[in-house]
């Protein structure tokens, strides 16, 4: 079960480093915004599900899980996509679609206008 905890923690750091790269080549202008936005996306589902075997697997080893980590993350990515003019509706929709709280577009809008 330990293992299965470090791998998935290997796993997640791995698609946070893809997430980078992906981002990289996009501001060096290697992909397209449209391209980048895809992997991108790609890369925040396989997030989005490893983190949940994470969790998984912490609650069958007894150990506490930190949820605003996780949160933390996505309402970073919120921030981006809202700054860079996102559709808010659209970031709800994907959000909804990942099984992920949609409020939290909702949370950091009203942020924003503070």
């Amino acid at each position: 079960m330990l293992e299965e905890y470090e791998d998935a923690k290997q796993v997640i750091e791995s698609l946070k480093n893809l997430k980078k790269s992906i981002m990289h080549d996009y501001y060096t202008r290697r992909i397209s915004e449209k391209e980048a936005r895809r992997r991108i996306f790609d890369c925040e589902k396989q997030l989005v599900f490893e983190r949940g075997t994470l969790r998984n697997i912490m609650r069958k080893l007894g150990m506490e899980h930190d949820k605003a980590s996780g949160d933390e993350e996505i309402i970073e990515w919120i921030t981006e996509k809202l700054r860079a003019g996102e559709d808010p509706e659209v970031l709800k929709k994907g959000l909804s679609d990942l099984g992920m709280n949609p409020i939290l577009v909702d949370k950091v809008r009203k942020v924003f206008r503070k």
